[in-house]
């Protein structure tokens, strides 16, 4: 069993399992302005390929939870826990209820049943959550899960493109202290510095910070979400302004500006379901922890001339730098190239955001 999976959850009155892309039509299908209106990241209209998406990705970063009521198999919500971006010793809870299926305490219940899951399947010491001030019942629930308020804060909400004020509320591990020391990264050394310790060889797989790898995981997931948004203006901050990018069919071009001309305005507005295969990520990062590459793959759909889909997979190689460790990663160079077979020009056309 993968670390983001977890075996199904019996309630007294429902069922919490692994969500699978089976799943993604009828949740979809439940999804409404009214319940839009109080989730950050849950924009309308929010189709099938959105849902794919979110379930295939949300799995690789955490546990995503599809709520069923046992005695009838109705499709009542949804329940996650991710990885904090950024964070390692954190993770996020969300969720949402099914209209007709609101004020019966079932959210309230199946969260109650995901949380211990959440601290045994992610090993993280804190789980946080927020809310509009407004939104009473998500509150209860947090209040219900032993979560005590910390604050509030601004957070981005791409459902409606703007920083709203929410109110977040946190509950601690049993036996579980924040800030532990992640595993030591080795240092070069070299031969005639006076060191007892013997040089080390030079080796791409030497291990890798958790916290490190989840920055790159989350670098190729805010790719993801601005992909599928086609939406140009805030994936230019995951890239440095002169990054050098080639892809399967270009030259090498240089600049954030170029690259968005010639390649992303170029690719994005015609696929969709674009994601990456984060549990797949493969990365090295430097010894000072300063420099990074990383790797993955990706699944989109093309569309022939004719309008017929096809499954546009390929990988890509990006080199990532920051100032100070524990800053997000930022791009320095990308190689995106389809695999061998797959046809290379799409024919969809979705408006772009930016």
């Amino acid at each position: 069993m993968r670390e983001h999976d977890f075996p199904p959850i019996r309630t007294a009155r429902l069922t919490l399992r692994p969500a699978v892309r089976a799943d993604a039509g009828p949740l979809a299908a439940l999804m409404t302005p009214a319940i839009s209106a109080r989730l950050a990241a849950w924009p309308i209209p929010w189709t099938a390929s959105l849902m794919r998406a979110r379930i295939v990705e949300w799995r690789a970063i955490g546990l995503a939870g599809v709520v069923r009521r046992t005695e009838d198999e109705a499709l009542v919500g949804w329940v996650h826990a991710l990885r904090k971006r950024g964070d390692a010793d954190r993770a996020t809870m969300g969720w949402w209820c099914a209209e007709p299926h609101q004020g019966r305490g079932y959210i309230r219940e199946a969260a109650a049943a995901l949380l211990p899951a959440a601290f045994d399947r992610l090993g993280v010491a804190v789980v946080e959550a927020g809310a509009q001030p407004d939104n009473h019942a998500s509150l209860a629930v947090m209040r219900a899960l032993g979560m005590r308020r910390v604050g509030e804060r601004v957070d981005l909400a791409p459902a409606r493109g703007r920083e709203e004020r929410i109110v977040v509320h946190e509950v601690r591990a049993p036996g579980r202290r924040e800030g532990l020391a992640p595993p030591a990264i080795p240092v070069l050394k070299r031969e005639g510095t006076g060191t007892e310790e013997r040089p080390m060889a030079v080796k791409a797989g030497t291990p890798v910070a958790p916290e490190d790898i989840a920055l790159i995981r989350d670098w190729f997931a805010r790719l993801a979400e601005h992909v599928r948004a086609v939406d140009f203006a805030p994936a230019r901050a995951l890239f440095a302004e002169d990054f050098i990018a080639f892809g399967t069919h270009t030259d090498f071009m240089n600049g954030r500006d170029n690259a968005e001309a010639n390649q992303w305005r170029r690719v994005w507005p015609t696929i969709d379901g674009f994601t990456w295969r984060l549990d797949g990520v493969q990365a090295v990062v430097s010894p000072d922890r300063l420099h990074a590459t990383g790797m993955a793959v990706w699944d989109s759909t093309g569309y022939r001339e004719d309008g017929s889909p096809f499954d546009r997979l390929g990988r890509a190689t990006v080199t990532f730098a920051r100032e100070t460790i524990g800053d997000p990663w930022v791009a320095t160079h990308t190689h995106m190239s389809l695999f061998r077979g797959t046809p290379e020009v799409s024919h969809g056309r979705k408006p772009s955001r930016s």
